[in-house]
């Protein structure tokens, strides 16, 4: 899932045991390490309001990625710690968004 850069959402009801506990453990740890969520809810109802919500986050990021483009960059050898490095474009209504890894917030 890292490797290919998957995000995780965890939405759990259920009621409290150890199989819950460590379910909702995993659905917590593998949201972080994804840049995912993990939501525990309280009644089925819940899910009403929060799938809804979370396809609205899931249809952002896939607008803001569809049509992404990496760009890497390695320092030379003999590069200084911190080169000072920008990108730009002249292609108009164009984005850009510089992270560390390509995963769009």
């Amino acid at each position: 899932m890292v490797e290919f850069s998957a995000t995780l959402h965890t939405r759990m009801f259920s009621s409290v045991g150890n199989a819950a506990a460590s379910q909702a453990q995993m659905g917590i740890e593998l949201g972080d390490l994804t840049r995912g969520s993990y939501e525990s809810l309280a009644v089925p109802s819940a899910f009403r309001t929060q799938l809804p919500e979370l396809g609205q986050d899931i249809a952002r990021k896939h607008k803001r990625v569809k049509q992404q483009y990496r760009v890497t960059y390695a320092p030379p050898d003999g590069a200084s710690d911190q080169p000072a490095i920008s990108i730009g474009s002249t292609r108009p209504d164009l984005d850009i968004i510089l992270t560390i890894d390509g995963n769009v917030p």
